[in-house]
């Protein structure tokens, strides 16, 4: 649950850390600021004791004691091993493996919804098969650590107008990284940007010194300009400096075109300022493999003999030769192999736009400006445009759409629009999982986000599980619909489902005002006048607060709506522009919840939707499209096909969950290995009885070859998938 609560950086020193607390069977770890739970069972039961975070050698947060002999993780985790003297790797784990160690000491990182470590001095076994178990040996003493995930700024810029000092700005973004190494390609390992206010005059904190001053991004002083080089500045750690060509620069004299000339095409100035991030975060992802956490990305071997750069080599090197090395890679020799990436933001060139940078920057999210070249244009949306679009959507379709023999759309009682668009072409977002619109226009193929929504995630009171959702039916006849109040569950982050039938508009008022609510799922209709209730309409533009922290809107032109719970204190929801058939509206409402029951981040749980139906743009994120309501370091599907009478083709995809740019995902297959988030596997056969096994441990969204509808692992009978499905 979160409720607002005072200036973000005024409580920065007061926000709950992550906790271990006994249960009876064990011990739980907390982490309050991303609402995350893990439990460990041990033998016997324990009551940890807590312990400096010092003693512990890895990054942690919180760290307590306990004796036992035997813990537990009911779940099959990715376990590494570290001798704790000198960081050395000395084994990682997956399914099906038993490795046991000498007396010793030793940092054992155990892959989970929290980063959880165990600092062990002694010897163990460790085992992966139906669960993660280490054995210790009677009344072992062992240190359990654990970190947070989530990054906070620890300070404001503030900035003028001037296009110099929002590069003086812009450069203080570096500073918060917490390694100018390739480690910094890890997400927890890059902390969140200063925040940017834009005033009167420049007040920039001494000590934030960009970590890397001798490598230098030259733009012209124009917001179009400098705007999208925030990210690249930021993941370098280095200083924006105005001139007439735009390029990258080092001390050593090395150079690098972002531009052709004085007077660059902007469009293919960001397309070279894109390309470059995308390629120095790929590049140090590949090299960090002789690091910290040598996993041995798939990435790596497919790239490594196709490119003239020694990636063990390239770990060494000091930031400015590395970049040299790293820029020597052409992006067409890699570019297959570069994931997805998670964000693309379009800003409108306006100074007080820069106040959104370091929320978009904290994502790594491309930045593109709407001036001449970008990928907006304005239009105009008439209602022969909607009922086109409706009229798409129900061709292929029959009575099983009418809900009623009066409704075929949510939204009978539509009203006309008043809105001004903004179209996003679908060939500039290859590549990008989510597009975001910061504008005042309404987005059509985009994200609608304001500085509102990450300011109030910045805002919001973090507490403890289970996991608040309320359901909302306000029609009789989608009372059907509350079916899906059943998929809110979880073992270990338990959810607290509160089920609304047909409420007044005081009723309505009372819960979104003032009842702490995690996850709003309404279900009825909607106008730009409000949500439709037992005795009128709730306009949610009068709301003066809200309890709710997430929300999908599921009934048609909710927009308005979305935006106005965010004014009022939302972070992010799901909403809708126009008509949505009854039938699209209930599939959409389900599939959402189980993906975000799943773990899924808003944006990936409606990439998927949009992959699986025939939505077009009627559904978009309005607000910040990474908030998470489920417990998932990862967001994967799964892809298979029956081969012959015992084998199956399978193929993985991973989406980005609450990890970021730059992490990494595997399943319990050992053909598939490990890859970059937004990276799928390649195609692999797999038995039927090893695939069962596998599938049946969680549950998860799955494309069968044949098959229309999206599948579920807890559903899915591979005995019923047929071999002709495939042709």
């Amino acid at each position: 649950m979160s409720t607002p609560t005072s200036d973000p950086i005024e409580r920065a020193e007061s926000v709950p850390r992550v906790r271990f607390e006994p249960t009876g069977a064990g011990v739980a770890v907390v982490d309050p600021i991303e609402g995350r739970r893990d439990v460990l069972r041990t033998r016997p039961s324990v009551d940890p004791e807590p312990v400096p975070t010092e003693s512990v050698p890895a990054p942690v947060g919180a760290a307590a004691r306990v004796e036992l002999d035997r813990v537990g993780v009911g779940r099959i985790a990715l376990v590494i091993v570290r001798d704790a003297a000198d960081w050395t790797t000395l084994a990682h784990l997956e399914e099906n493996g038993t490795e046991t160690f000498p007396p010793g000491e030793y940092v054992v990182e155990v892959s989970g919804p929290i980063k959880l470590y165990l600092h062990v001095e002694g010897g163990f076994t460790v085992s992966t098969d139906e669960e993660t178990r280490f054995e210790f040996g009677s009344g072992a003493a062992v240190t359990l650590a654990a970190r947070s995930n989530h990054n906070r700024p620890a300070t404001t810029v503030t900035t003028t107008d001037d296009p110099e000092d929002l590069m003086a700005a812009i450069s203080a973004f570096g500073s918060a990284l917490k390694t100018t190494t390739p480690e910094r390609s890890w997400p927890t390992l890059r902390g969140h940007p200063p925040l940017v206010e834009v005033g009167d005059e420049r007040s920039i904190p001494g000590e934030l010194v960009p970590p890397s001053p001798e490598v230098r991004l030259v733009v012209p002083p124009r917001v179009e300009f400098v705007y999208p080089v925030a990210p690249l500045a930021y993941y370098l750690g280095a200083r924006v400096v105005p001139g007439a060509t735009p390029r990258i620069e080092t001390d050593e004299g090395f150079e690098y075109p972002l531009g052709a000339g004085p007077s660059p095409d902007e469009r293919e100035f960001e397309r070279r300022v894109e390309r470059t991030l995308r390629r120095v975060v790929f590049l140090e992802c590949l090299a960090r493999t002789k690091g910290l956490t040598q996993l041995p990305l798939r990435e790596r071997a497919d790239v490594e003999g196709r490119i003239d750069v020694d990636l063990d080599a390239l770990y060494d090197l000091d930031p400015a030769p590395r970049l040299r090395r790293i820029l020597s890679v052409s992006h067409e020799s890699v570019a297959d192999r570069i994931p997805d990436w998670e964000l693309a933001s379009h800003l409108a060139p306006d100074p007080q736009q820069a106040e959104l940078l370091p929320y978009l920057v904290a994502d790594l999210a491309l930045v593109r400006t709407r001036s001449g070249g970008t990928a907006a244009a304005n239009v105009d949306r008439t209602e022969s445009d909607q009922l086109a679009e409706l009229n798409e959507l129900l061709r292929n379709e029959d009575e099983v759409l009418l809900r009623s023999s009066g409704s075929v759309v949510r939204g009978d009682d539509a009203t006309d629009l008043d809105r001004d668009y903004v179209q996003f072409h679908d060939g500039e977002s290859d590549g990008i999982l989510e597009e975001i619109w910061a504008g005042d226009a309404t987005p059509i193929g985009a994200s609608h986000t304001t500085q509102e929504a990450y300011r109030n995630r910045l805002r919001r009171e973090p507490s403890d599980p289970p996991i608040d959702v309320a359901v909302v039916c306000n029609d009789p006849e989608m009372a059907a619909e509350l079916g899906t109040a059943d998929i809110y569950d979880g073992e270990d982050l338990p959810f607290d489902v509160r089920i609304y039938r047909d409420l007044s508009t005081a009723a309505l008022r009372t819960l979104i005002e003032h009842q702490e609510t995690d996850f709003l799922h309404y279900i009825g209709h909607a106008n730009t006048e409000g949500l439709r209730c037992s005795d009128g309409r709730l306009d949610l533009g009068t709301l003066t607060k809200t309890g709710v922290n997430a929300f999908l809107l599921n009934a048609c032109q909710s927009y308005e709506q979305g935006l106005s719970l965010i004014g009022a204190g939302a972070v992010g929801g799901v909403v809708t522009l126009d008509p949505v058939p009854d039938r699209v509206a209930a599939l959409v409402g389900e599939t959402m919840a189980r993906l975000l029951n799943a773990g899924y981040p808003l944006r990936s749980a409606l990439r998927v939707v949009r992959d699986e139906f025939v939505i077009g743009n009627d559904y978009l994120i309005v607000g910040d499209g990474g908030i998470v309501v489920g417990q998932s370091s990862v967001a994967p599907i799964y892809s298979l096909g029956r081969v012959d009478s015992d084998t199956f083709t399978f193929q993985a995809k991973w989406y980005p969950s609450n990890t970021g740019v730059g992490g990494v995902a595997t399943c319990h297959l050992e053909e598939i290995g490990y890859h970059l988030l937004g990276n799928s596997s390649p195609e692999i056969t797999v038995d039927q009885e090893k695939l069962e096994n596998f599938l049946y441990r969680e549950e998860v969204p799955i494309r069968v070859k044949g098959v229309s509808d999206l599948c579920w692992s807890s559903e899915l009978s591979l005995d019923e998938i047929d071999v002709h499905q495939n042709q």
